[in-house]
């Protein structure tokens, strides 16, 4: 997840505030105080009760780069002190986490928070309204600084169960939440795992944990390490046959560890922390991937480093798409990188040389492009890359990236949730996928049949009753590693930590028995299109209505 200009919001509403709306503060006359400060036109009056539950918002500025995303969750006001909702209460609403002290309903819903920072006045007004979807909200988004204001178009949805069972064809083992080591909550986000021998090593933002799974209903820590704002874990043995741990960090380069002992990790080194003058901080490194005894980074584009012994690395090449761009995250199979290259798209570059990389293709045919994760499987006999964004509504998409392939960089399939939740991690074995949901949990994908990606099994691991959650978008299943050896999926949940869940030895691949298929819209498939509509239609109500979408080539 990178840094987003709306992340700052939890930060700053949580300055304090006067809980009198009537107050000077918070005098109605200021901007977008009101409901009559918006367009209202065409909008269904809005009872607050029905609102109750997590809102996504996607909100998008004049230009592609002023965007990000807001969570509110709307329910009735209750003491703190409970952990679940009760049923009694005035209606309330949460904007980023922090309760706001206006909130208006009518035709529409105005939700705002504003403060008195030090003599300025700063308030975040988001209005939505109904027009034919009760699941949906349009509006504005305003960031007023005194009378200086910037306004957002927000487009709203709700976040749904989707109607369906807690798990389908994965049960959970067991959990490890780890110990509250810090006061600050947002320390405690849980980010990604690696399995490795009977060893789990997953990262907090505040540490890195090894926990002993070899008895996988009991897991047990063992060792844990402290990290600086820690994102990403890899493993590699070194010519010394010692096993490291490789951690990434936003704010310190990468961290190096001598976890042969697991129940005593050591950093032996840090590297890749190039301080950047202008924004005053050591330049962010948010993943890695390793591969043989290379280690690619996202610094500045990728950096590759040879990491024979991971005590010495020897930075070997660098590739930059341009000099602004961001890389996110990467696959990398037999030195060919696919660099998941945020606005830009899914970039495929050959770095066997490092000190001479080559382009070979660019995935950038849809909008909104904000390429976050991809990994890299045959499939159905074809070279395909399961690729997904990092938005309210991002969503799989199945990228031809086979160079001799008619359709090379193109998207041959699509596979959905629903529009107001994000994917995020993605690994492939074989025929199959693993992506990390968010709050849609881990689902598992049948790639059979590339253009027409099958969902066989799911868990939820999101907990949307407890008060914790709905603070920010990108909650719930976040991290994966996947054990085909003994069918064991890890999986890390933001908030409840390190999950141990077996797929069921008798999976088919049986796009009836938990969900949703997509079929191939390209040119000349048409007749695919009519054939699962017509179906759609005689087989009546479906239980999860966003699993069917047109697929290839959709944006």
């Amino acid at each position: 997840m990178p840094f987003r200009a709306m992340a700052f919001i939890a930060v700053i509403i949580a300055a304090g505030c006067s809980d009198d709306p009537n107050s000077a503060v918070f005098a109605s006359e200021r901007p977008y105080a009101n409901l009559s400060d918006f367009d209202t036109a065409g909008c269904s009056r809005v009872d607050l009760t029905s609102l109750y539950g997590i809102w996504h918002f996607r909100v998008i500025g004049p230009e592609s780069e002023a965007r990000g995303t807001l969570a509110v969750r709307f329910g009735p006001d209750r003491p703190r002190r409970e952990n679940l909702w009760s049923e009694a209460g005035e209606p309330a609403a949460w904007f980023a986490g922090t309760q706001a002290n206006r909130l208006l309903f009518g035709d529409g819903v105005l939700v705002r928070v504003q403060v008195d920072n030090f003599g300025s006045l700063n308030s975040w007004s988001l209005f939505g309204c109904h027009t034919d979807d009760p699941n949906r909200l349009s509006g504005s988004y305003a960031l007023c600084t005194d009378d200086q204001c910037e306004t957002y178009e927000a487009e709203g949805y709700r976040v749904s169960d989707l109607g369906e069972s807690p798990s389908a064809k994965l049960q959970l083992i067991s959990e490890f939440s780890g110990p509250l080591l810090e006061k600050r909550a947002k320390d405690q986000i849980w980010i990604n795992v690696r399995y490795r021998d009977g060893y789990a090593y997953a990262v907090r933002r505040d540490w890195l944990f090894i926990v002993d799974v070899s008895n996988p209903s009991a897991p047990v820590q063992v060792g844990r390490a402290p990290l600086i704002h820690g994102n990403d874990v890899k493993l590699t043995v070194g010519n010394d046959g010692v096993l490291y741990a490789l951690t990434s960090s936003d704010r310190a380069g990468i961290h190096v560890f001598d976890v042969s002992e697991p129940s005593r990790p050591t950093e032996v080194l840090r590297f890749a922390t190039e301080f950047d003058p202008e924004a005053e901080l050591v330049r962010g490194v948010h993943t890695l991937f390793i591969e043989n005894d290379r280690a690619y980074i996202t610094q500045q584009g990728v950096k590759v480093y040879d990491i024979g012994d991971p005590k010495t690395p020897q930075l070997l090449g660098h590739y930059a798409l341009t000099p602004d761009g961001y890389v996110h995250d990467m696959y990398v199979a037999d030195g060919i990188v696919y660099l998941n290259y945020w606005s830009d798209g899914l970039v495929v570059v050959d770095m066997n040389d490092p000190s001479a990389p080559v382009k070979l293709g660019q995935f950038n045919d849809y909008d909104d492009r904000t390429s976050h994760s991809n990994w890299v499987t045959r499939a159905g006999g074809r070279l395909v890359s399961v690729h997904g964004d990092e938005s309210v509504g991002a969503h799989v998409r199945i990228v031809d990236v086979d160079p001799a392939s008619p359709t090379f960089m193109q998207a041959i399939g699509r596979y959905q949730t629903q529009a107001g939740v994000s994917v995020h991690n993605i690994q492939a074995h074989g025929e199959l996928a693993f992506v990390t949901y968010y709050q849609d949990g881990l689902r598992v994908l049948d790639l059979s049949d590339p253009t027409r990606p099958v969902e066989v099994a799911h868990f939820r691991t999101w907990m949307d009753a407890n008060e914790s959650y709905g603070s920010r978008v990108y909650e719930g299943a976040i991290g994966i590693d996947y054990d085909p050896d003994t069918r064991t999926a890890y999986v890390v949940d933001t908030h409840r930590g390190l999950l141990l869940l077996h797929l069921d030895e008798d999976l088919e691949p049986d796009a009836a028995a938990t969900g949703c298929s997509v079929v191939d819209a390209t040119p000349g498939n048409e007749w695919l299109l009519l054939f699962a509509l017509l179906v759609l239609i005689s087989s009546g109500p479906r239980r999860r209505g966003w699993c069917s979408r047109s697929g290839a080539g959709t944006r």
